[in-house]
């Protein structure tokens, strides 16, 4: 009890279902392991929006996809000691997209 893992959608539903059937909170909590806290805050989060989905998150949005960072990091590990200007041309030159070295952005 108490782990710190994250709950499926298809999780959330069936501890919300079997909350609303009778069973209690610390039963399920330790069907589920997670924490009774967890299950009140899915209670609650159902009663005030009226569904489990995550709300959107705020932030900028990525310009670059897992595969491109992924690739990024490849490079890096490859040529350690090469100047960020040289790591955006390698990029550049496969990739046909610009990365703006300077504030290690994509455009």
């Amino acid at each position: 009890m108490g782990k710190n893992r994250s709950m499926t959608l298809e999780q959330s539903n069936r501890a919300l279902g079997k909350l609303e059937a009778g069973m209690a909170v610390t039963h399920e909590a330790r069907n589920i392991d997670v924490s009774h806290c967890t299950i009140l805050r899915l209670r609650t989060k159902f009663n005030t929006t009226g569904s489990l989905k995550d709300r959107p998150f705020t932030g900028r949005p990525r310009k670059s996809t897992a595969n491109e960072d992924r690739y990024i990091t490849v490079i890096s590990r490859h040529n350690r000691f090469i100047s960020e200007k040289n790591r955006s041309v390698l990029y550049n030159d496969k990739n046909n997209c610009k990365i703006n070295y300077y504030l290690s952005t994509i455009d």
